[in-house]
């Protein structure tokens, strides 16, 4: 073999690691080897045509490398802040677990409310990151059995810190970053604060609101007008209480009025997506912590475990002999009515303790189970009504069981919900319905 071929051989080249932080390093290097690269296809240009050959296969190689190395190849170099190795952790809990939920068989064409709306605001500031990872943390720590996690505490009172610093300086008070920050803040307070956490925030959140001008002065910024719309029709923590203003998710009017925000003709689907992530994630929460109040009164309720059973029944028997149809038939409607009725109100008879340190202590929450006793007592009454037809079931829930206030939900909040959801793919409604009932039936057979 010539030598000038011999010296391009690849076996006869040097690697040599340089780490990016060192800029002058990096220089330094990059110039050494363009120079030997330049020496060596010299002296192969005089070899003849396989040196020519070996040259520009070289002058490639080098073109590659040099792209790849002045770039960033870390791909979290980029995020808000310098992540250790439990950033990480949870970062990849975030995507991979909390973010799938209701999505995650989803082709990528599809609507994704987490990767396409909440993904982006959370990685684009360090209040909402830490409030994203505290999230994270708690949900993290709640799989593996804690009921109290030191390190979410940590994040949250990080991004809390953030806020007010952001908060106090007249430029950013009212910014879309501080928005983004204390709406993210608000969702972890929804999960894993209390009630009286949740509404410090949220009042906080409407004043900053109407002291910035309103919904409108969001419509550069259509993520943030979605999530910030979204915020404004709750009134209390959860879409499992008949006190939010869900209609305006139903009327033609408030989704027009977001549409001219926005500008976005898909404006309506995307904010019922993100209602439906918030729901999803308020229906994992209710089978992690809101049903453990609800096992003694559901177990000692037979004549509602029965209901249970009837309705998971005709489900099943539905799925099986029926193909789901992409616009909700009258029989899966109020099969779909019967079942939010009864989470709703077992929703309601759950209320949070006052002091979050409660739940590190195991005390759980507090139960009032009034109205599964009411309702199991009306069941009993109207038992040869409803006990093999859910027709039946639907007209003693939305006809006969009222005049008590207390822990019975409102029947046009419930039935508004289900029409929302029946607007929605048969494939999200059959798992809304089947998490439910499961959850629900988990909680009577304990």
């Amino acid at each position: 073999m010539p030598e000038s071929q011999k010296q391009y051989s690849p076996d006869n080249e040097e690697f040599k690691f340089v780490a990016e932080s060192n800029r002058k390093t990096l220089r330094s290097h990059a110039m050494r080897a363009h120079w030997r690269q330049r020496k060596q296809w010299t002296g192969g240009q005089r070899g003849g045509g396989n040196g020519e050959l070996a040259g520009e296969a070289s002058r490639a190689l080098y073109r590659m490398i040099g792209t790849v190395a002045c770039g960033r190849l870390d791909p979290f170099d980029r995020l808000p802040i310098t992540l250790t190795v439990e950033h990480q952790e949870l970062l990849h809990h975030w995507v991979f677990t909390c973010t799938t939920m209701m999505f995650g068989h989803l082709p990528p064409a599809i609507a994704n409310p987490m990767r396409d709306v909440w993904l982006p605001l959370d990685l684009s500031n360090a209040g909402s990151f830490n409030a994203c990872m505290a999230h994270s943390a708690a949900h993290l720590a709640r799989m593996r059995g804690h009921r109290y996690s030191k390190r979410a505490l940590e994040f949250k009172m990080e991004a809390i810190r953030i806020i007010m610093g952001w908060i106090g300086d007249h430029n950013m008070a009212l910014s879309d970053v501080t928005f983004a920050a204390v709406l993210r803040l608000s969702t972890y307070e929804r999960y894993w604060g209390t009630e009286l956490d949740w509404q410090i925030h949220h009042d906080g959140l409407l004043r900053m609101i109407n002291a910035r001008g309103g919904l409108g002065t969001f419509a550069h910024n259509w993520r943030l007008a979605l999530i910030t719309f979204l915020n404004t029709l709750m009134v209390r923590p959860s879409w499992l209480d008949s006190s939010n203003r869900i209609w305006e998710l139903a009327m033609p009017q408030s989704l027009y009025a977001l549409r001219l925000i926005v500008g976005e003709e898909s404006s309506m689907h995307q904010i019922r997506c993100l209602w439906l992530l918030s729901l999803g994630q308020d229906i994992e929460h209710f089978a992690l912590i809101s049903i453990e109040s609800c096992r003694n009164g559901l177990a000692s309720c037979a004549n509602l475990q029965d209901a249970l059973m009837l309705l998971m029944l005709k489900m099943k028997q539905y799925d099986l002999t029926s193909r789901r149809d992409a616009k909700i038939g009258d029989f899966e409607f109020r099969r779909l009515a019967c079942v939010l009725f009864i989470a709703i109100l077992c929703q309601g008879c759950t209320t949070a303790p006052a002091d979050a340190s409660a739940l590190s202590q195991g005390s759980g929450w507090i139960s009032c189970p009034l109205a599964l006793i009411l309702l199991d007592v009306h069941l009993l009454e109207y038992r040869d009504t409803w006990l093999s037809d859910v027709d039946g079931l639907y007209v003693t829930l939305y006809s006969g069981f009222f005049g008590v206030d207390d822990g019975i939900p409102n029947r046009d909040y419930v039935l508004t919900m289900a029409s929302v959801l029946g607007s929605m793919s048969s494939t999200t409604r059959q798992r809304i319905e089947s998490s439910l009932l499961h959850i629900l039936c988990s909680g009577a057979a304990a």
